[in-house]
């Protein structure tokens, strides 16, 4: 009897377990829109904010930043760089996110031209966004 109640319990345990939602699967389906980091989807796939903060990372280390002139541009161009690789991912077909693609890579070359960006840094932001 006991060996009885004793898989009964261990049934009931796995299927309650298994009408339970996943809540990685919830964050999964998000993911462009509310991570803040790769680790935070868990999902390998880029977030926008990962490449956001590493242009960001990437501005603020630069000469330009540092001489602290032009820090507000710098700022600027963050945002609006945030705001591309936003538009790429709600992109509402492939033509249109080529397009918002072009347009991001067109920011970053004119970001390198500025001096914001190293030709490497610039090359690194496009790959990832192009995994958008």
């Amino acid at each position: 009897m006991e060996k009885v109640v004793r898989h009964t319990l261990i049934l009931l345990m796995l299927a309650a377990g298994a009408c339970s939602v996943d809540p990685d699967v919830t964050v999964r389906r998000s993911a462009l829109a509310s991570c803040t980091q790769d680790s935070d989807c868990d999902d390998r796939v880029r977030c926008t904010a990962d490449i956001c903060n590493l242009i960001k990372q990437y501005v603020e280390s630069s000469a330009k930043y540092q001489s602290r002139q032009n820090q507000n541009q710098g700022h600027d161009f963050c945002s609006n760089a945030c705001e591309k690789l936003n538009d790429i991912v709600t992109a509402p077909n492939a033509n249109a996110k080529a397009g918002k693609v072009s347009a991001f890579e067109n920011m970053i070359h004119a970001a390198v031209n500025a001096e914001w960006l190293t030709n490497d840094q610039a090359n690194t932001v496009i790959a990832l966004a192009r995994t958008l």
